[in-house]
């Protein structure tokens, strides 16, 4: 770890057929090694046993064997489904694209990155990145590095978006992680910071800039230190954009890296019986950070509210997924990638791939959480 990796040179020099390679695992047993994801698998015999109780069955392969399925019409080109921490279902396929067109398609090969040292697909996983922004910042808060309710101007100067001095000013860093900064996404001052909420990643990201002005370190030691490392990640970058003079970075992992993420948040902080992370800094990104769209927490949203807005800007009544459990949460990519984390399950689904139907698709993966929560363990 601890390098940052040019965008330009990532993506050439990644192997010509590595999008090519096919793995697909039906997982029938849990890893021989605690922590370190080795795992067996075979032809779908009988059902997946919990850890330690080889009598009590987990999840039945023709449940898994539906879910696998299901995910083959969904241009998904990895997918990971782990429960108890460890991967039941694990498939990385290239997938045929369905419903897009060359410049559609040509968005989600962009995400693609050389694969690990040991063989796992990695990719630029776009806005699922707010999630660890967010987790990043509030870890930063729980160690008084950071205050959320200073402005952005305190830690990064004036110019840092494209508004005027005096209402640039008036935005705080917590505007920014609760989507209520005001700025468009010109970043350009569209309301009132802390009156309106409204879907902007360019400005949350921004705190990617603030962090290593708060605390002294650059983005790839903070992540490094505070969750590559306790968690025994694979692989976790930021990428930079040589181009970019905004200094605008992606990241790049594997899904059992955000796997290992989203158990960390339902256990609360903690990982191989260490509190890796506070309960308060998981519960702050956790719970709705404001009231204009209590579906959002930081970086991560938040399932079973009484309504929710959109990333379009439409207002909803009920939960963003009506279909899955109320205690869920998630983070969204661009491309229909997501992390839905299910802690009364103690479940954890990542996808990666092209848009499923389209970009104006809603709810493109409903019909995944209703099998994941049909046949979960409970």
């Amino acid at each position: 770890m601890g390098r940052l990796l040019p965008v330009r040179a990532s993506l050439d020099s990644a192997p010509r057929d590595h999008r090519m390679i096919r793995l697909r695992t039906l997982l029938l047993a849990p890893p021989l090694l605690v922590g370190s994801f080795a795992c067996t698998s075979g032809s779908p015999a009988g059902p997946v046993n919990r850890p330690g109780t080889p009598s009590e069955p987990i999840w039945a392969p023709a449940s898994l064997s539906e879910i696998d399925a299901y995910m083959d019409s969904t241009n998904t080109h990895g997918f990971l489904l782990t429960y108890r921490d460890e991967p039941v279902l694990e498939d990385y396929v290239e997938p045929v694209i369905r419903n897009l067109s060359p410049e559609q398609v040509a968005l989600y090969q962009a995400t693609l990155r050389p694969p690990t040292e040991d063989g796992f697909a990695v990719f630029d996983v776009t806005t699922i990145q707010l999630g660890v922004l967010g987790l990043m910042a509030s870890i930063a808060v729980d160690r008084g590095l950071l205050d959320l309710n200073a402005s952005v101007t305190s830690y990064l100067g004036t110019g840092w978006s494209e508004a005027e001095p005096e209402g640039e000013s008036q935005i705080s860093v917590r505007h920014l992680l609760s989507m209520t900064s005001g700025l468009g996404p010109d970043l350009r001052i569209a309301a009132e910071p802390g009156t309106e909420w409204g879907w902007n990643p360019i400005a949350f990201e921004r705190i990617h800039l603030i962090l290593p002005e708060a605390t002294g370190q650059p983005m790839q030691e903070l992540l490094d230190q505070w969750l590559v490392e306790p968690l025994n990640l694979s692989f976790a970058e930021w990428e930079s954009f040589e181009e970019d003079p905004s200094g605008r970075i992606n990241l790049a992992t594997s899904l059992r890296d955000l796997a290992a993420i989203g158990h960390l948040l339902s256990d609360g902080g903690r990982f191989e019986g260490a509190q890796v992370v506070s309960e308060v800094a998981v519960s702050r990104i956790l719970t709705p950070s404001q009231e204009l769209n209590p579906s959002w927490g930081i970086g991560w949203w938040l399932n079973g509210q009484s309504r929710h807005v959109t990333r379009e800007g439409d207002v909803r009544a009920g939960s963003v997924i009506p279909n899955a459990p109320a205690d869920m949460f998630f983070a969204f990519g661009e491309y229909d990638q997501v992390v839905g984390v299910l802690p009364s399950r103690d479940v954890v689904a990542v996808r990666m791939g092209a848009w499923v139907f389209g970009p104006q698709a809603t709810r493109p993966l409903e019909r995944l959480w209703e099998l994941i929560t049909r046949t979960a363990p409970r």
